[in-house]
């Protein structure tokens, strides 16, 4: 081991993605993995003439300028990964029953749909994703270090997921009605409500996805470069 200036355990997206990093700044990294291939919930597998994804079914901010691609450009591999774009009208589809919604890419357009589709429930649908866009943006503000100031700063700023962390979606459907029923009884119907509820989420269920690239690809290109070792720990 005294070979190696690092080791990464588990070759999963992050311990990939860390390798890849440490490689790139020329120190000597092996990673080691208990299954038989890298790449943790990103890696694919064969089944006859089929190939599955193990996980991984899309991959956010692979746009330039994105997460993703800034990841690949720091190890030069951002023309060596293409990414295809899915239906930007419809990138997933939930069918239950008879009934099919296609999601679109975009928050907003995903509310008006929702809302041209189910204009009876045109209160609470504003409502729950007003909700969900305030904890998903105090999500992007989470500090990446914390000091004194910045955990006295975050008792503010992240107050919706300080306050609501061990909501669940129940809760917040819930919250919605009332707030939605308290302000109809209080307000014309033409008026738009404003929140009753706060911004009351679990904070788990509204995570941006970050994903990595397929980190197979990245996994060839540190074994062939010589400055990245696998071997396997399945024995």
């Amino acid at each position: 081991m005294s070979d190696y200036d690092d080791i990464v355990i588990g070759t999963g997206m992050g311990g990939l993605t860390v390798g890849a990093l440490l490689a790139r700044e020329g120190r000597r990294v092996l990673l080691l993995e208990a299954h038989d291939v890298p790449g943790g919930y990103a890696h694919t597998f064969r089944m006859r003439e089929y190939r599955f994804c193990a996980q991984v079914h899309y991959i956010f901010n692979c746009g330039e300028g994105e997460s993703i691609h800034a990841f690949l450009s720091e190890i030069g591999l951002a023309d060596e990964v293409p990414f295809v774009r899915l239906d930007s009208e419809g990138f997933d589809h939930v069918i239950v029953g008879d009934e099919r919604l296609r999601i679109p890419n975009g928050w907003p357009k995903f509310r008006d749909r929702m809302i041209r589709r189910w204009p009876e429930a045109a209160g609470p649908l504003r409502e729950y994703f007003r909700v969900v866009a305030v904890i998903a943006d105090e999500l992007d503000r989470t500090p990446d270090r914390l000091s004194p100031l910045v955990i006295a700063q975050s008792v503010y700023r992240q107050r919706h997921l300080i306050r609501y962390l061990r909501w669940t979606l129940e809760d917040l459907y819930d919250c919605v009605r009332r707030a939605i029923r308290s302000s109809r009884s209080r307000r014309p119907a033409t008026t738009r409500a404003s929140s009753g509820c706060g911004a009351r989420i679990d904070a788990r269920t509204t995570t941006r996805r970050r994903r990595s690239a397929r980190p197979s690809w990245i996994c060839s290109r540190l074994t062939t470069s010589g400055a990245c070792a696998i071997t396997s720990c399945s024995d």
